[in-house]
């Protein structure tokens, strides 16, 4: 079921033994204007790769013929620039591992996530373009006249910045699937430590050793806190989304927020009626990890201002790749009067493990977490900061969630 073009720029290679998952992608994709053929074995796909040479390759680890790492490897000899995206039928954390070595775009699970698995095939294939634009561009741009140079320059940096959050999010997404595979195993290994522990306590009679083995299970329970953290960033974990009207939820957390906060620092509200579908537990950790960087940035006297609204798509400051889909969005900010932050350590805020606060203090999870959740509601999260003016974050959540 191959939907070809002889002449096609842009067309994606699926290669699986399963032919119900190639009809269902190939329709779907075919659907979103992209170029399809399909491939059962490695054998078939290596003819259609030489003769269609695709953009992107969709392919099974397992497939009957060979293993689908060693297949991608094949086929990049004669297509050096083609994306890989892996997916599987077994979870494991090997395959996980194979998937980042490799640097495939994508790694996901069957059944498969089609919004998810949609989205990155489109980012990548923009990608793809705002490459062959920069390239064309520069050709271009050198014929036209010196008055022309300071607007290349701009669309050249443009074009460089886009590509590079484009990659930020891309490595991003696959860190996390890493990430939640790893926590999932770590979790069941604590769970049988703490159960283990537990039943110990109950037959041990010796202080010195029910002191000890309290203290495994403190330390359990706080790992487990940590491990959630990494499900939260890789959109694993049991959720539960209700509506929450705003103003009910920050008069709720009110006091637990101030408890975060010495006295001389003031948290001034203003909140509009608006409401959000989202995990209660989720949105409290989001205010709590953004407060609590704002707590560390205030040094001495200072303000922290929390805000809610509705706004339209269109009032929204074109931040993320001009891709903000069109409607209404619930806008929630904090910001405060801290020390702010340089556009280096900016440009690396969202990145996994990345702190620059001391030691002990942070574990460089929490803006991570705050973007996982985010954009697990298909929101958009955007941060405004300036070395010694303070840091503003926006966080823009769909009224109806796509």
């Amino acid at each position: 079921m191959n939907k070809v073009l002889e002449m096609a720029e842009e067309t994606i290679l699926i290669v699986d033994d399963d032919k119900q998952i190639c009809e269902t992608l190939s329709d779907i994709f075919s659907q979103k204007g992209i170029n399809v053929i399909t491939a059962y074995t490695g054998e078939e796909a290596f003819e259609k790769s030489k003769k269609y040479s695709p953009t992107i390759v969709l392919i099974d680890i397992k497939l009957p013929d060979i293993e689908g790492t060693q297949l991608f490897h094949e086929l990049k000899k004669d297509n050096p620039e083609l994306i890989s995206i892996y997916i599987t039928g077994f979870a494991s954390l090997e395959h996980t591992l194979i998937a980042f070595k490799d640097e495939a775009e994508g790694f996901f699970v069957k059944p498969l996530p089609l919004e998810d698995l949609i989205t990155l095939v489109e980012d990548l294939l923009e990608k793809k373009r705002l490459k062959e634009a920069l390239k064309n561009s520069e050709g271009k741009y050198r014929k036209l006249s010196e008055n022309l140079e300071i607007q290349v320059e701009k669309r050249t940096k443009e074009l460089l910045e886009t590509q590079e959050k484009l990659t930020r999010q891309e490595r991003l997404g696959i860190f996390g699937q890493l990430m939640g595979g790893i926590a999932h195993e770590f979790n069941n290994i604590l769970s049988a430590i703490a159960g283990a522990t537990e039943i110990a306590l109950e037959n041990v009679k010796n202080d010195m050793s029910k002191q000890m083995l309290n203290i495994i299970l403190k330390q359990s329970e706080k790992a487990s806190i940590f491990i959630g953290q990494m499900l939260d960033f890789s959109r694993i974990g049991k959720i539960e989304p209700k509506i929450v009207e705003l103003e009910a939820f920050f008069r709720e957390t009110q006091e637990v927020f101030y408890v975060l906060f010495h006295e001389n620092i003031i948290i001034d509200y203003k909140i509009n009626p608006c409401k959000l579908k989202i995990d209660f537990n989720q949105l409290q950790q989001i205010m709590l990890n953004l407060l609590l960087n704002s707590r560390d940035a205030i040094p001495e006297n200072g303000k922290v201002k929390i805000s809610a609204s509705i706004v339209k798509s269109n009032d929204i400051k074109d931040f993320e790749l001009n891709k903000i889909r069109s409607g209404d969005y619930v806008h929630i900010q904090v910001a405060d009067n801290g020390t702010g932050m340089s556009k280096e350590v900016l440009s690396k805020v969202f990145e996994p493990f990345y702190t620059t606060k001391p030691v002990g203090r942070g574990t460089g999870l929490g803006l991570s977490q705050v973007y996982g959740i985010v954009r697990l509601y298909r929101g958009y999260i955007y941060i405004e900061s300036e070395k010694g003016k303070g840091t503003k974050t926006h966080l823009y959540f769909p009224v109806k969630p796509q």
